[in-house]
C-alpha cells in the first residue's frame, strides 16, 4: 500500500500542501501519452513492418530478371590503376538480351589480377548490385518497425516536454500569486525598529 502511495506521489497524483490542479492535469497528460505509446506503438510497428515487407517483396519481384554475367576487364590491372580508379574499372560484358555493353564495373581487391569479374545486371544489361536476399528483406522490415516506434516515442516525448513547460509556467505563476497573498502575514513590512533605550545613562 505504501509503495502504491509512493508511486502516486511520484506521478503527481498524491496530495500535499503545494498540490494544484495543474499537477493532476500534468500527471494525467503524461499517463495518457504513455498509454498512447504502449497501445499504438505495437500497432504502428506491425503496420510499418508489413509496409516495408510488401515494398521489399515488390523489389524482389523486379529483381528476378537480374542475372549474373562475366565482364572482361579492358585494361591490365596494376597497383597504380587501382589507386587511380578506386574500385571501378572499364569492362565489356554481354547483356541477357545478347547485346555487348561496355562501361565501368565494380572490382573487388582479389579480382584485380583476374581478366574477368562476375557482376549483376538487370534485364537491359545495366550493372546493378546483388538482388535483395530474404534476410535483408527481414532486416529492412524489422528496422522499419523499430524506426516507426522510435519516431512515435520521439513525437510523444516532444509533446510531453511542451506540455510540461506550459504547465510549469502556470504552476510557477500560481505559486507566485499564492505567495504574494500570504507573504504579508509571514513577514514584517518596513525597516526594523531600533531597540528601546534603557534607563541607564
Amino acid at each position: 500500500m505504501e509503495r502504491m502511495a509512493r508511486l502516486a506521489r511520484g506521478l503527481g497524483l498524491g496530495r500535499h500542501p503545494l498540490h494544484r490542479r495543474c499537477d493532476t492535469l500534468e500527471a494525467r497528460m503524461l499517463a495518457g501519452l504513455l498509454a498512447v505509446l504502449l497501445v499504438c506503438g505495437p500497432l504502428l510497428a506491425v503496420a510499418a513492418f508489413r509496409l516495408a515487407e510488401r515494398a521489399g517483396l515488390r523489389q524482389q519481384h523486379k529483381q528476378r530478371a537480374w542475372r549474373q554475367v562475366t565482364a572482361s576487364l579492358l585494361r591490365p590491372r596494376s597497383g597504380d590503376v587501382m589507386a587511380l580508379d578506386g574500385a571501378w574499372a572499364p569492362a565489356r560484358w554481354t547483356a541477357p538480351d545478347g547485346q555487348v555493353r561496355t562501361g565501368d564495373v565494380p572490382v573487388l581487391g582479389p579480382d584485380w589480377a583476374s581478366p574477368t569479374v562476375w557482376m549483376w545486371v538487370d534485364h537491359q544489361g545495366r550493372p546493378t548490385g546483388p538482388p535483395l536476399s530474404g534476410r535483408q528483406l527481414a532486416n529492412q522490415a524489422i528496422g522499419a518497425g523499430m524506426l516507426a516506434v522510435a519516431a512515435l516515442a520521439l513525437l510523444l516525448s516532444g509533446l510531453g516536454l511542451l506540455a510540461h513547460c506550459l504547465i510549469d509556467r502556470r504552476r510557477l505563476a500560481g505559486w507566485d500569486a499564492a505567495w504574494a497573498a500570504i507573504e504579508p502575514s509571514w513577514t514584517r513590512r518596513g525597516p526594523p525598529q531600533p531597540p528601546a533605550a534603557s534607563g541607564r545613562r
